[in-house]
């Protein structure tokens, strides 16, 4: 009898220590990616702080999100650009920051405004972010992309925002930005 009583205890004990490794195992997955809670840009930066009028220079966005709420819980990250009437879009230049050459393409929805400024929404997803590099700490990702200056100014404000919800943005209203940079074109 006491030999039956000792292989219960074992068959609860290996019971109970699978259903721990179990859990264990099971909450490793969906520990995989640390994130905040903070989706932002942390910093916009330039090759050139002055840009000749004609000129062009390559901008860079780097920006934080929730890992966790991306790549487990298929959300989404949205990133809004605003340019000043100095500065255009180079078309098909933007892209994420990859290893090596593997940099990731992506095509912003372009809004321009009657008074010259124009507006650069993106959309990210675990696809587009997958193979991101992190620029700096605080930072998990980064967006590249080519601006010609088109009309010489002393402030030439730069400004971006990102969220996981809609990022809202208005040619009639002021921008609600999370980062600035200060260019001159000559």
């Amino acid at each position: 009898m006491k030999s039956l009583v000792s292989i219960n205890r074992m068959r609860g004990g290996s019971a109970a220590l699978l259903f721990v490794l179990s859990g264990a195992i099971g909450c490793s997955q969906d520990n995989e990616y640390f994130g905040d809670g903070t989706t932002e840009v942390v910093e916009i930066s330039s090759e050139d702080s002055t840009i000749p009028d004609g000129g062009a220079t390559i901008l860079k966005f780097n920006f934080s999100y929730d890992q966790n709420s991306v790549f487990n819980d298929n959300g989404e990250i949205n990133l809004v650009v605003r340019l000043p009437r100095q500065l255009t879009y180079r078309d098909n230049s933007a892209e994420i920051d990859g290893p090596g050459s593997r940099d990731k393409d992506e095509d912003p929805v372009v809004r321009r405004c009657a008074n010259g400024q124009s507006y650069l929404a993106f959309t990210f997803n675990k696809n587009d972010l997958d193979e991101a590099q992190p620029p700096s700490d605080g930072a998990d990702a980064q967006l590249k992309m080519t601006v010609d200056a088109v009309a010489p100014g002393q402030y030439v404000p730069v400004e971006a925002r990102a969220d996981e919800d809609t990022v809202l943005y208005s040619c009639a209203q002021v921008f609600n930005y999370d980062e600035q940079n200060i260019l001159t074109v000559e």
